[in-house]
């Protein structure tokens, strides 16, 4: 659930089978600069179409914040389109 001041930055966007909302991130700069880090132990990404391609982004996403690499894996569970 989104807080009421958040409503107004949702972005949405229409895909193949559903339409779906996000709240784009505003992360502070990345590496030794940005202090205290939340701490992420291990992402999970997925089930979902292009699990490969999203488990190297977010491993992107994380090592530009400072974390590091290896933290993210796939899940096993297999993407369905119903």
């Amino acid at each position: 659930m989104f807080n009421t001041g958040e409503i107004k930055d949702l972005k949405f966007i229409q895909k193949e089978t559903m339409m779906a909302r996000h709240l784009p991130l505003s992360l502070p700069l990345g590496g030794e600069a940005w202090v205290p880090r939340l701490p992420i132990e291990r992402v999970i990404v997925g089930p979902c179409r292009h699990r490969e391609i999203t488990r190297v982004s977010v491993d992107t996403l994380l090592r530009k914040m400072g974390y590091g690499t290896g933290r993210v894996i796939a899940s096993k569970r297999p993407f369905q389109k119903t």
